[in-house]
C-alpha cells in the first residue's frame, strides 16, 4: 500500500499566464529503468502559492501535456478542514520525463469507476476498520473484538485480504460474510489470530479512526502518531 512517488525535478515554475489565469507548470521524472503505472504525485499546496498567491485550489485543476484533464484530489493532511496537497496520478514509462500544467479550472466530480481507493468503519464487523486500493486490501481489528465472547483478541491485528480483481470490494466482501473463500475476486486467506499479522504491526487507535480525505487517487486516516495514507 502507499506510493513511492516520482519526484519533482526541480521546483515548481510559473508559465505565461493564459486566458485561464496563471499557470504552473511541473515537470516529474521517473529516475528508475522500470515502468511506474499509477504513480502517485503530490504537490504541497504552500509550494503552489508562493509561485502563485491568487491560486485558490477549489478551483484549480491538473492537465497533461495533451490539455486532458487528470482525476485529482485535494487532501488535508492535518485535519484542519483546510486543503494541504494536490494528488494526482499517472504512468511512468522507465526514465520518463513528463510536464503537467496546474491551472484554474472546474473541478469534476468524479464518479463511481474513477475510484481506486476506499476505507471505513465496518461497525457490523465489531469495529473494524477496512481499506484498500485497485490491488489489495486491509483491515485493522476493532476494539470490540477484545471482548467478543466468542474470540476475544488481545491486540488490534491488521490483516491483508487478497485481490484478484482491480474494482473495490470491500464493501461487497462485506455484505456476503463470505471471504475467506475464494470465488473468482481474491480472498481473506491469512489468520491473524492473537497476532499483530502484516508487518508485526498493530494500533490501539482503531476507536477514534476517521478518514480525513477518500477520493480516486488517495484515502486518509490518523491512527497513532503519522497516520495512514493509502493510494
Amino acid at each position: 500500500m502507499g506510493d513511492s512517488a516520482a519526484f519533482i525535478d526541480g521546483p515548481a515554475r510559473a508559465a505565461v499566464p493564459d486566458q485561464s489565469g496563471p499557470t504552473i507548470t511541473v515537470e516529474v521524472a521517473n529516475p528508475l529503468d522500470h515502468a511506474r503505472k499509477s504513480e502517485t504525485v503530490v504537490l504541497h499546496l504552500d509550494d503552489l502559492r508562493r509561485l502563485v498567491p491568487a491560486l485558490a485550489p477549489a478551483t484549480t485543476i491538473v492537465v497533461d501535456a495533451s490539455g486532458a484533464e487528470l482525476p485529482s484530489q485535494l487532501v488535508d493532511m492535518n485535519g484542519d478542514a483546510v486543503a494541504d496537497d494536490l494528488v494526482f496520478q499517472d504512468d511512468f514509462a522507465p526514465r520518463a520525463r513528463k510536464t503537467f500544467t496546474v491551472r484554474a479550472g472546474m473541478r469534476r466530480k468524479p464518479g463511481r469507476e474513477d475510484y481506486r481507493v476506499y476505507g471505513r468503519f465496518v461497525r457490523e464487523r465489531h469495529d473494524d476498520f477496512a481499506w484498500e486500493n485497485d490491488h489489495i486490501a486491509h483491515r485493522m481489528y476493532g476494539r470490540d473484538l477484545e471482548t467478543w465472547a466468542q474470540e476475544p483478541l488481545t491486540s488490534s491485528g491488521v490483516d491483508v485480504w487478497t485481490k484478484r480483481v482491480r474494482k473495490l470490494i470491500v464493501n461487497d466482501w462485506y455484505l456476503t460474510d463470505d471471504y475467506h473463500e475464494d470465488h473468482g475476486e481474491g480472498a481473506d486467506l491469512y489468520s491473524v489470530e492473537h497476532r499483530a499479522a502484516v508487518a508485526g504491526l498493530a494500533s490501539t487507535k482503531v476507536a477514534g479512526l476517521r478518514c480525513r480525505a477518500i477520493s480516486p487517487p488517495r484515502a486518509c486516516w490518523p491512527t497513532g502518531p503519522y497516520g495512514w495514507c493509502s493510494s
